[in-house]
């Protein structure tokens, strides 16, 4: 709320005067006195019931002249440099209507670049590029390295790893370590290890003998089962009744490969009776470039051949078992899956938000119609997208599939800027000729971005 501002005090009168009518600074001469008829009743009330005051009281003063805040100094120097734009703009429209097409195509170029600025990595987009967890695991990894090929230990592991995981359960519920359901366990790890990809030399495959972590000379087992009865399940018989749970054998910890266990009563309370659900893990190499490449491959490989893994067995119905698996670049592909299905959604918003704006700027009168306007304002929201990205492309930015919908975004920004002008628009004197009209056009569209 605004103060009225306080009356002076009036001035000291001089030696000699008085305090009449004709020492004030508003006295009146004779016969110039105000009538009742002049007075409301208000004003006649005071003066008949002695609350007036006298009429030497002085007028209030027209106070300070009031301050123009910095920010509406900024806004006015920006109306001013606007006007001014949009009178040139009027004077020479050319000029500002095919630079905007040529830069724009120029820098849209950058686009070329696309396939090879493609950063879909979800450990570098979603973690800060100096944050101290980084610089901790690098520095475990130059103390502390570790050779997959010579002495891998999946707990020394500094990385998720490069694996793919299967977890066979028994569609019955029943007992999975039987010599039948071992037999189809076995048949399943020869399809995962039979697949290959193409090797560095022309006409070579590399299968996952070729591309597991090693330790002790030997490739990784699955499973540690898988290893006892050395491809043959009828030893299953004579090695369950020394199969303990948690820990086997005294050093194998078993809480990982085994899923849904029964122990067995009695004084043996470790020893397992069945079990419901069994794992296996497949480890590759990852020290090198070259070997995480390939690895990379295979599991991509492993990816596609996945109904290979969970066809259940026709000849022996009773031992059917149902199969998930994981891989390390699971969350990746999902992640990327899931951006490529909601890109098409955003092209039909695309052509929602595009058709209602055009169609909510026509108007009956062929003078006030705003289609064209409408059409331009959509389409320079599509230069900005082409400029923008390109010229980041150009520079060397990578691009990261959560930044494909910031095109809608920007869509939405340039329509409302759109409306904006086209309200500021609506306001100027359709006498003025296009100068005038533009630089009233400008110079009042800043106060919307200002305000």
């Amino acid at each position: 709320m605004r103060v009225a501002p306080r009356a002076p005090f009036p001035e000291p009168l001089a030696p000699g005067q008085g305090a009449g009518p004709g020492a004030a600074r508003g006295r009146r001469k004779p016969g110039a006195g105000v009538s009742g008829q002049d007075m409301g009743p208000k004003e006649q009330q005071r003066r008949g019931s002695g609350q007036m005051g006298s009429e030497l009281d002085p007028e209030p003063g027209p106070g300070p002249e009031p301050t123009i805040p910095p920010h509406d100094n900024f806004a006015l120097f920006l109306s001013r440099r606007f006007g001014r734009l949009g009178g040139l703009i009027g004077a020479h429209p050319w000029p500002f209507l095919l630079l905007p097409l040529l830069l724009s195509g120029s820098l849209g170029a950058g686009f070329l670049f696309l396939p090879q600025r493609q950063a879909n990595d979800i450990e570098g987009q979603f973690t800060p590029l100096g944050g101290p967890a980084k610089s901790e695991r690098r520095f475990d990894q130059e103390h502390f390295p570790t050779r997959d090929s010579e002495r891998f230990s999946g707990q020394r592991l500094l990385t998720e790893g490069a694996f793919a995981s299967l977890i066979a359960v028994s569609a019955s519920g029943n007992n999975i370590l039987t010599a039948g359901a071992f037999g189809e366990l076995l048949r399943l790890d020869g399809a995962v290890q039979s697949l290959a990809v193409p090797g560095g030399d022309p006409g070579t495959q590399l299968s996952y003998p070729d591309l597991c972590v090693r330790s002790n000379g030997s490739c990784g087992s699955p499973n540690p089962l898988l290893a006892a009865v050395q491809g043959e399940p009828a030893r299953l018989e004579t090695l369950l009744p020394q199969l303990t749970y948690p820990v086997f054998g005294s050093s194998v910890f078993m809480g990982t490969f085994l899923g849904g266990v029964q122990l067995a009563r009695g004084a043996g309370a470790s020893r397992v009776q069945a079990a419901k659900a069994l794992r296996l893990v497949y480890y590759l190499r990852e020290d090198e470039a070259a070997d995480r490449e390939r690895s990379l491959q295979w599991l991509e490989n492993f990816l596609k051949q996945d109904e290979t893994f969970t066809t259940p067995s026709l000849t022996h119905p009773e031992l059917w078992y149902s199969v998930a698996y994981f891989t390390s670049i699971s969350r990746q592909e999902e992640f990327e899956g899931n951006t490529r299905k909601v890109i098409p959604l955003f092209s039909i918003t695309y052509f929602l938000t595009i058709t209602f704006s055009i169609i909510s700027c026509l108007r009956v009168d062929c003078v006030r119609n705003k289609v064209w306007v409408a059409v331009f304002g959509v389409l320079s929201s599509g230069l900005a997208v082409l400029s923008s990205f390109g010229l980041l492309l150009f520079c060397g930015a990578p691009f990261d599939m959560t930044v494909a919908s910031a095109p809608f975004l920007i869509l939405g920004v340039g329509v409302d800027d759109m409306f904006i002008m086209i309200s500021s628009w609506e306001q100027t004197n359709p006498k003025n000729n296009v100068e005038n009209s533009l630089t009233f056009f400008h110079s009042n569209s800043e106060r919307y971005y200002c305000s």
